[in-house]
């Protein structure tokens, strides 16, 4: 790999982590209270937060299998 294609991975995953912490932050604020007029109570909420955290955590090694195994387009 050399050292310009090196630089557009890591500017890809960093923007991807910017992104994914961007939307984080924004939804963990405001999602009680958007759940409140939904009926959904605190409990809830920390369902919907435990099943993103155990969907990414158990999924993320999946996919860099997967893509390990079958290489990128």
């Amino acid at each position: 790999m050399t050292d310009s294609s090196r630089r557009v991975v890591l500017a890809a995953v960093g923007f991807t982590f910017f992104i994914d912490m961007l939307v984080y932050g924004i939804v963990v604020p405001v999602l009680p209270r958007l759940a409140k007029p939904a009926g959904l109570e605190f409990l809830g909420v920390g369902v919907v937060f435990a099943c993103y955290g155990l969907a990414y955590f158990v999924l993320t090694p999946v996919a860099g299998w997967l893509i390990d195994r079958r290489g990128s387009r």
